[in-house]
């Protein structure tokens, strides 16, 4: 297991580096704690994104990017039920 840890800046991204190619291997970004402890609890849909690591794929860079991970807050925001109606609302 290959394993290196993290930790965001204060805009909420990232940076790892990996050392080596991984194609054989199944590559992971995990939310693991949160500094916030109001905004502590892992987001269940999007707690894990998965990375590939190789040059065997013709991406000519070598930077990778995972999807959105990360944490959500113990109450929700005020704002929430307004968005969400306003997103499911059928015309």
């Amino acid at each position: 297991v290959y394993s290196v840890d993290g930790v965001i800046d204060n805009n909420g991204k990232y940076s790892l580096q990996v050392i080596g190619d991984h194609e054989t291997d199944n590559c992971y970004v995990k939310a693991i704690r949160s500094p916030k402890p109001d905004c502590s609890e892992p987001l269940t849909d999007v707690g894990i994104s998965r990375v590939v690591i190789t040059e065997n794929i013709r991406i000519h860079t070598e930077v990778r990017y995972a999807n959105p991970i990360g944490f959500m807050t113990n109450d929700a925001h005020p704002q929430c039920i307004s968005v969400l109606q306003d997103l499911f609302t059928e015309d």
